[in-house]
């Protein structure tokens, strides 16, 4: 019994190769599942602290989500973007 066991932790002499694979697959998946959390959680505070100090527009008051904790570079995206679908429209 207790050889079959270690017999299947050597797994044929193949171990090394499939243990790290279940590792690498492992903290694959927990970081896939804790980097939304840490996010959020990092953007909350932000989105707080720029609403302590009364900075709105690094809140995203504009109404966009996205102004985030980049406020002037998100503003600057925004206003690019505003720029470049007006020329779009104005285009013959």
């Amino acid at each position: 019994m207790l050889d079959s066991v270690a017999e299947f932790f050597r797994m044929g002499g193949y171990a090394w190769f499939v243990w790290s694979s279940y590792g690498v697959v492992a903290a694959v998946l927990i970081q896939q599942y804790a980097a939304p959390l840490l996010r959020r959680r990092r953007l909350l505070r932000e989105v707080a602290a720029a609403t302590d100090r009364g900075d709105s527009a690094a809140a995203g008051g504009d109404g966009s989500a996205a102004a985030g904790a980049h406020g002037a570079a998100a503003g600057a995206t925004r206003a690019s973007a505003t720029t470049a679908t007006a020329a779009a429209e104005t285009a013959p």
